[in-house]
């Protein structure tokens, strides 16, 4: 696998006009999310702003009268308990609204990103976008109960009999149960390592669902024959690109913490030190994500391109 190759196309095809459409539109609707969500937080909770300047005065004040800081902070309490429930009949469906946009241009990004590693994506609906929650699901439950390795499942469920064994044992002999609840904990270590192993090899189903007209079930089997006997490449390439995007990320946090406290020493409202935080997450978020998405692509697009046409049929 050609490490370098997955590290620069990653990079270099953000430049790409279709993907910086995406990441355009992914910071839009963070925008506009965060401003609708501090509308709807204003609107209902303005009149508690006064309240809790109140409050941050008085417990910098050492000879500020207990009882009245009390008053105050049930009275926002108060006011808080009796808005919480329609804020949240507001901001429950803008959230939801938000995440099914963004995994849609996620997945016209994969598929963008598909289509630049030289693979040619089908048509990616709305539709075939929110079945990607399904597969999301199902491979949740694949890694967790290893549905695609028998001897890994048979593992699982002998632990899970000896700990029941050990529940039942300890009202009989307490001792016994401790040491095998001890042998029941190694072994889920262990199997934490197995899942690990399960979400590699099954780490490349989104790229194939997406890239074939194919269920949700049989991309999920494909994907882990893929990945058969690639393990160790297709975890090292994932390390490679988030140790990279990490010390990028690390690096801006730093200008971004020195940029705080500038801000708050040339005295400026706390309240816009936080939201410019907020926005200059929601500026860079999608950038990153953007990156390791088009790696997955690139990953994918090595692994599928390194089968022979005999061991793609079999797949």
């Amino acid at each position: 696998m050609d490490y370098g190759a997955i590290l620069s196309n990653s990079f270099m095809n953000i430049a790409d006009r279709k993907v910086l459409t995406y990441i355009a539109a992914r910071i839009l609707v963070g925008i506009i999310s965060l401003i609708l969500l501090i509308g709807a937080a204003f609107f209902f909770f303005a009149d508690i702003m006064p309240q809790l300047a109140q409050i941050m005065a008085l417990s910098q004040n050492p000879s500020a009268d207990p009882q009245a800081a009390t008053s105050i902070v049930m009275s926002v309490l108060s006011s808080v308990l009796k808005n919480i429930i329609p804020f949240l009949l507001i901001v429950i469906p803008l959230v939801i609204i938000e995440a099914l946009i963004q995994l849609y241009l996620n997945a016209l990004m994969l598929a963008r990103g598909l289509e630049i590693a030289g693979l040619k994506a089908p048509p990616v609906t709305f539709i075939k976008a929110l079945k990607l929650i399904l597969l999301e699901i199902w491979i949740a439950v694949a890694v967790m109960f290893s549905v695609y390795n028998t001897k890994f499942l048979i593992a699982l469920l002998a632990i899970i009999a000896l700990g029941i064994v050990a529940i039942i044992l300890a009202f009989v002999s307490p001792i016994l149960a401790l040491l095998l609840g001890i042998l029941v904990f190694f072994a889920l270590l262990a199997y934490f390592v197995v899942m690990i192993y399960n979400a590699i090899r099954l780490s490349l189903t989104g790229a194939h669902y997406l890239a074939n007209e194919k269920g949700i079930l049989e991309s999920a089997k494909e994907s882990w024959g893929l990945t058969g006997g690639k393990v160790a490449e297709v975890f090292m390439a994932f390390i490679l690109v988030f140790v990279v995007i990490f010390a990028i990320g690390f690096a801006l946090s730093l200008i971004v913490m020195v940029l705080q406290v500038i801000l708050r020493a040339a005295g400026v409202n706390p309240l816009i030190v936080q939201l410019l935080d907020m926005l200059i997450n929601i500026l860079t978020s999608p950038v990153f994500a953007a990156i390791g998405t088009l790696a997955t692509a690139q990953i994918y697009s090595q692994v599928s391109g390194s089968l022979t046409p005999k061991s793609k049929k079999s797949l």
